[in-house]
């Protein structure tokens, strides 16, 4: 593992990128420091992203996700506002979409694999969700002239063969009644369960 940048005086408390501000750290150091000044209460949050989380003490682990659990930062909205204002002025949204165009790991067929195993047979956590108006509109004017290019017909079209469509059985009044009773009770089931 490559050494990680660890600011001396957080660039939240006015640290700056400086060198005089920098030292190299073991990737496992930089999260065990990050996590004792998370616990200590010198900063308001922890990134478990980090890339030696997953290497540090077990208890230690559980005393942040304790904490975490207790002090999450997302449970205060001003808190929120000010670290997504903080971000956006540093470039941080930009630098990061960048990279996950260089970097994504999602690109690497063992990692793809992985996830795509992890998410068998889970429900989707945007099934049922509702739309804004506001977002419906964007959606459709993402869409607006847009056309499948002929590539995508082609597999659109080689997908669907032999595939075999009807015949349809014409629904009486008792199957649509008893259809929307199952779809109501669907949709109150989404709503309790979020």
């Amino acid at each position: 593992m490559k050494p990680h940048k660890h600011h001396v005086v957080p660039r939240h408390r006015g640290g700056s990128d400086s060198e005089s501000n920098l030292e190299l750290l073991d990737p496992v150091a930089h999260a065990e420091l990050h996590a004792l000044r998370f616990l200590e209460g010198d900063d308001d949050w922890f990134c478990a992203m980090q890339q030696g989380w997953p290497l540090l003490d077990p208890d230690l682990q559980e005393k942040v996700r304790e904490k975490m659990s207790v002090d999450n930062l997302m449970r205060d909205p001003e808190k929120v506002l000010k670290m997504v204002e903080t971000s956006k002025e540093r470039g941080h949204y930009e630098k990061a979409s960048e990279r996950m165009k260089e970097n994504n790991p999602m690109k690497r067929p063992e990692i793809a694999a992985k996830v795509s195993a992890a998410r068998k047979g889970r429900v989707s956590n945007r099934k049922g969700a509702v739309l804004s108006d506001e977002t419906k509109e964007k959606l459709r004017q993402a869409i607006t002239g847009k056309t499948h290019t002929e590539e995508s017909k082609r597999k659109m079209s080689e997908s669907r063969t032999g595939k075999k469509r009807g015949p349809y059985k014409k629904w009486s009044k008792e199957d649509k009644n008893a259809q929307s009773e199952r779809m109501k009770k669907m949709w109150e089931e989404r709503r309790k369960h979020g």
